[in-house]
């Protein structure tokens, strides 16, 4: 009878260290979940708060969201961030801005964001030049930031339409991701043009 007892309290013990284990692998994917979806959200942010800061012509927070020699190089010819937006980002008299919802940071359709170390890769939609198309990016952590990492370009952009046989054009400025990219570029507008902002176009996002 002894003996019964004890073989019944053995198979018991195992039991619970089975159930142990079960419970605390769970516990621990459950985490990794966690913490992977909070890692893809922040990542996310960054590019919401790159556009925002864009969007508010705060120079000097536009410039930090990118790596330092990507923020060297945002505009061509020039030898600081700063002092190469600084007329970008001065105001234009009789421009006014006016964002559509989907090209404001919170309507940016951010997506495959995935990351290994401290490299993140995502693909999002850009107020410019168009956001119906989206944009490959890469993201670096540093100092517990994610910086934009993909070589990125403000250039001078005119949007132009025909009315009455003639070609009108009004510039703005957009911003570019790629290696190439040209100093300027043209656009023409449909027979019915959308209203677009000063320089200053439209975006959006998402995650």
């Amino acid at each position: 009878m002894r003996r019964t007892i004890r073989i019944g309290l053995a198979v018991s013990a195992v039991a619970l260290m089975t159930a142990g284990c079960g419970s605390s692998a769970r516990a621990s994917s459950d985490k990794k979940i966690v913490e992977h979806r909070h890692e893809a959200s922040v990542v996310a942010r960054a590019v919401r708060q790159t556009l925002a800061d864009y969007i508010r012509r705060d120079l000097r927070a536009f410039c930090s969201d990118f790596k330092a020699d990507i923020a060297a190089h945002l505009v061509k010819g020039e030898s600081t961030c700063e002092s190469g937006l600084a007329p970008v980002f001065a105001p234009q008299q009789g421009q006014e801005e006016i964002f559509a919802p989907s090209e404001r940071p919170n309507g940016l359709r951010v997506r495959n964001v995935h990351w290994r170390g401290n490299i993140a890769h995502l693909t999002s939609t850009w107020p410019w030049p168009n956001i119906r198309e989206s944009v490959n990016l890469t993201l670096q952590e540093t100092h517990g930031r994610w910086l934009i990492a993909t070589p990125t370009h403000v250039v001078e952009e005119r949007l132009c339409n025909r009315a009455f046989g003639k070609l009108n054009c009004r510039a703005f400025y957009g911003v570019r991701f790629s290696v190439h990219v040209p100093s300027s570029a043209v656009a023409i507008e449909p027979k019915q043009p959308q209203t677009r902002g000063s320089g200053r176009s439209p975006s959006t996002l998402q995650p």
